[in-house]
Order: C-alpha cells, then structure tokens, then sequence
C-alpha cells in the first residue's frame, strides 16, 4: 500500500511516450509522435549520436529530453566497439588518468568514469534534459543501491537529470524498491520508465516491482540496435 501511494504521488499525471533508439531519430517521426502525445512525448538520444536534427525536432514539438550516456563503457555483446573504447580513453586522459599504463582501466572504473558522467550529466540538465540513462553500471565498484544513494545527493542539489533505471536485476530492485519505500531515497529522482535488455534475463519481477512504483518497463529486443519506445504513465 505504501509502494502504492508513493508512486500515485510522484509520477506524472500525463500519459507519456518514450522514443528512444541510439541511431537519432528521424525528425518525421518526432513529429508525428508529438501530434499524438502534445504533453507527455519524450525524445530520447545517445549522447554519441549526431543528433541535432532530432533534437531541434523535438524542442520545436515541445517535447521533454532524455540522454544515453556510457558510463564507465563496456563492451556490446562479447567485445568492445572500437570507437567506444577510443572515448572512454578521451575521458579517462581528461580525467588525469594516463593511458598508456596497462592498468589504466582499473582506475577508470574506480574513480574517472563517475566524475566524467558527473560532468555529462550536470551539462545536460542546463540544457534541458529532463532524464538520463546511465549505461553499463554493472562495473562500477559501488552496488547499484549505493549508487543511487550517491546520485540523490546530486539530485536533491538540483545538479542532475532524473535516473532512468536499467536491466535492473530482482535483487537490486527489491533493494531500491525497499530505499524507496523508506524514503531513503527520492522516488521523483526516477524517470517514469525503465529500459529492460531482453538479452539481460526475464524482466517480470523486476518490471514487477518497478510498476509498482509507478515506473513503467519498456524492453528493448536488440543490444545491437539499442531502442526502446512505449507510453507510460
């Protein structure tokens, strides 16, 4: 009941829409979207993407802004895409963390990666963005519910977007749903949807749990072709 009431007070009373796909969506369809959902369209990019076009589509239609962002990167199947692993070099250089020791990864993932995100994430709230995706967590040293524990502290500064959940395991959603449910942590920092990988494992409980939080699970067929779309609530 209190999983209930949380949720009926926190999500958004629009109906929403979420188009999400890493290669930027045609402006066209944007549109045709926002005729449909003149309130409550999301338009979602990969921060990597050359997405312009989609995003002035999308600010004309009024729409709210969702970003993907890599994290701590990983790999897309069973390797690494080679230009990924060139920005997350880019990054961790930026970082102060020197590429060319063998072990550079490891600090990487200790510290270089979070305040990288950090920044990304502080530049995409002052443009607008309403959600963010956080990919490839799973390497980061933290559990996810200390992660999040974490970046409530951002959020509460106003310094970042809400958190769009993603692949969360049962385990870990029981956990955020119970820091939640306690107010631990801020419902209202989550974004209304979550992205489930069918590659990840069956989605049921933990889509479960995050319905009940009035988080709706969209899922996503194709780790190579990442995109989700779906209304929510």
């Amino acid at each position: 009941m209190l999983l209930a009431l949380l949720a009926a007070g926190c999500s958004s009373p629009r109906r929403g829409y979420l188009e999400f796909a890493c290669e930027p969506i045609a402006p066209e369809r944007v549109s045709e979207l926002a005729g449909r959902y003149p309130q409550g369209l999301v338009v979602g990019v990969d921060a990597n993407s050359e997405a312009e076009a989609t995003l002035a589509a999308a600010r004309r239609a009024g729409a709210r802004l969702h970003v993907y962002l890599e994290g701590p990167g990983g790999p897309t199947g069973e390797s690494w895409a080679p230009d990924e692993l060139e920005r997350i070099q880019a990054a961790a250089r930026a970082q102060g963390i020197d590429t060319a020791r063998s072990d550079w990864m490891a600090e990487w993932e200790q510290r270089g990666w979070k305040s990288h995100t950090l920044e990304q994430l502080e530049r995409y709230r002052s443009l607008g963005f309403e959600s963010a995706e956080i990919d490839n967590l799973y390497r980061n040293p933290q559990s996810l519910l200390d992660f999040y524990r974490e970046y409530a502290g951002w959020w509460r500064q106003g310094l970042v977007p809400r958190a769009m959940l993603k692949n969360v395991s049962p385990e870990e959603m029981r956990s955020l749903s119970a820091a939640i449910g306690s107010g631990e942590i801020p419902r209202a920092m989550f974004a209304d949807f979550a992205i489930f990988e069918s590659s990840a494992g069956d989605p049921s409980e933990p889509a479960h749990l995050a319905a009940e939080l009035g988080i709706k699970t969209l899922i996503s067929q194709d780790t190579y072709d990442y995109r989700a779309s779906g209304a929510f609530p």
